[in-house]
């Protein structure tokens, strides 16, 4: 049982890096094509990946914040 939820959590974590990785593939293209991508640069591009996923994960618990 031990096994199985590791693979499980080693899974999701995969298709997480996965997720992040698309986010900023996706997030540089559309920079480029609107000519923004030189006032972002990689940085503005990985913060603004963080920023979008820890909103998404303060909404998902936000049953759970004690905020």
């Amino acid at each position: 049982v031990a096994h199985s939820t590791t693979l499980s959590y080693h899974t999701i974590m995969e298709r997480l890096k996965e997720l992040v990785k698309h986010m900023m593939d996706q997030m540089r293209a559309d920079l480029k094509r609107s000519g923004d991508y030189d006032s972002y640069g990689e940085e503005g591009i990985r913060i603004a990946v963080y920023e979008d996923l820890n909103d998404s994960l303060k909404h998902e618990f936000s049953d759970i914040l004690y905020k």
